[in-house]
């Protein structure tokens, strides 16, 4: 009978952690890193247009409805500036965990200027990305390089403002 007991209760400890472990990979399935390339990471507007689809999979309905690239404002104040020309994302810095994270960037194209640094902040809602804002900053030292890395299985460009070891 203790055997019995014993065995019954490792199994539901088993089965609890198991629930856990799902729960936790659901709630980080999608990172914020994900949804910054999806907006603004495309050579040309049909690649913008498939981002946006993949968009609206990682994203709730709310944070979709701000984020994506039908949306007028969206559009007027963002992806007018790119003149249709290709753009690629460098991500500086970025933190994901299960409630929410940021992502520090920068993004190279030939219509807008280098040297700007962008923050993208969000919440997660049952693993989504929710609760959006997105900001424009200033680089105060502005005298250091940015060194590129492309470290990310992804092909996610990593920059840092150190240069890269050597060996």
């Amino acid at each position: 009978m203790k055997k019995l007991i014993g065995l019954l209760l490792i199994l539901i400890i088993s089965v609890a952690i198991a629930i856990r472990v799902s729960i936790y990979k659901r709630d980080t399935k999608y990172t914020g890193v994900d949804a910054v390339m999806y907006l603004y990471n495309f050579k040309d507007v049909y690649e913008l247009s498939e981002n946006d689809v993949n968009l609206e999979e990682i994203t709730t309905p709310e944070a979709y409805k701000y984020l994506t690239a039908t949306n007028v404002t969206k559009a007027l104040n963002t992806y007018l500036k790119f003149k249709n020309l290709p753009t690629s994302v460098v991500v500086l810095k970025s933190l994901d965990t299960t409630k929410g994270g940021y992502v520090l960037y920068t993004i190279q194209s030939d219509s807008i200027s280098s040297g700007r640094y962008f923050t993208f902040i969000y919440e997660k809602k049952k693993g989504k990305i929710d609760n959006v804002q997105e900001y424009e900053g200033i680089k105060f030292k502005n005298d250091e390089p940015l060194y590129l890395n492309t470290e990310d299985e992804e092909g996610v460009i990593y920059g840092s403002d150190e240069p890269p070891a050597t060996n």
